[in-house]
């Protein structure tokens, strides 16, 4: 509904001079506004991105099957936003690439972490490591975020 809500009104999109565009355009600027012109559609992109990522892996009956997929769509965003470059922007285009990195690196982290579940069903320790703790990954996510805020 969103995708043709915005088709609609595409050809004052693409010729807007300002990130929100005219009076016309004031009620859907929200969903546009941080995108360049001729990627006005990426916003959608990024809505459903962010509902796989979270509503829709709760829905999945087994761990694995969750971090395969979290980890598939959380690269393919990754990739796809570095090709596009969507944002209106320069700087916006890398902190977007260095925060998916940081959502992989957070997918690879819940992995390492929640191991112990897997371990039950695995016990070849080649495969899972006994000596990655809790604490070392949360301290190495937050070491990452706090260099991505700056």
């Amino acid at each position: 509904v969103l995708f043709f809500l915005l088709r609609s009104k595409r050809q004052a999109i693409e010729e807007r001079d300002s990130r929100a565009g005219g009076p016309e355009l004031e009620n859907l600027s929200l969903l546009f506004c941080v995108y360049s012109r001729e990627h006005w559609h990426y916003s959608i992109f990024d809505l459903v991105r962010r509902l796989m990522l979270s509503s829709f892996l709760m829905a999945l009956p087994s761990f694995e099957l969750t971090f395969v997929v979290a980890f598939c769509l959380s690269t393919y965003a990754v990739l796809i936003t570095r090709e596009i470059g969507p944002f209106w922007d320069g700087p916006s285009d890398i902190m977007a690439y260095v925060c998916g990195w940081l959502i992989v690196i957070c997918v690879v982290a819940l992995l390492l972490t929640d191991r112990t579940a897997m371990r039950a069903q695995t016990p070849d320790e080649e495969i899972l490591p006994k000596d990655v703790s809790n604490a070392l990954v949360s301290t190495i996510l937050m070491c990452a975020t706090l260099t991505v805020i700056g």
